[in-house]
């Protein structure tokens, strides 16, 4: 099913620490994923939150959007990224499979990052392209 997929990155809570001397500067990078296996496939970033300096809960409310393919192999991948002047710091990532998402219906809720307590609230919304 071809459509477009919209999402909201709400926010995220519980980002842990990852400098030694001030707090995260966390942003959520937005990727669709193609594959038989999470991590294995095509990934097309489409969407970055902005910055925000010295927060451990960060509230974005942020929308982005991508024309897109939905199948099983189909994924949303949501990471959060600590901003550093050298390279930025993988906060957690989560994978959303698209499949699981009723088509025309809107899906808020809290997602569990790989990383230990840290959760991302997101919105998303995939509707069918009308040809």
């Amino acid at each position: 099913v071809r459509g477009k997929l919209t999402v909201v990155v709400v926010g995220a809570m519980h980002i842990p620490r990852l400098d030694a001397f001030s707090k995260s500067d966390p942003y959520a990078v937005l990727l669709v994923e193609r594959s038989a296996a999470p991590g294995d496939g095509l990934q097309e970033p489409f969407g970055r939150t902005d910055t925000k300096k010295n927060d451990h809960s960060p509230t974005w409310n942020e929308s982005f959007a991508i024309e897109t393919m939905a199948s099983a192999e189909t994924n949303l991948v949501v990471a959060i990224l600590d901003d550093d002047k050298g390279d930025d710091d993988m906060v957690g990532k989560v994978s959303i499979p698209l499949a699981e998402h009723p088509l025309g219906q809107e899906t808020d809720k809290w997602y569990n990052m790989d990383t230990a307590g840290t959760r991302m609230h997101g919105m998303a919304l995939f509707g069918e392209r009308k040809t």
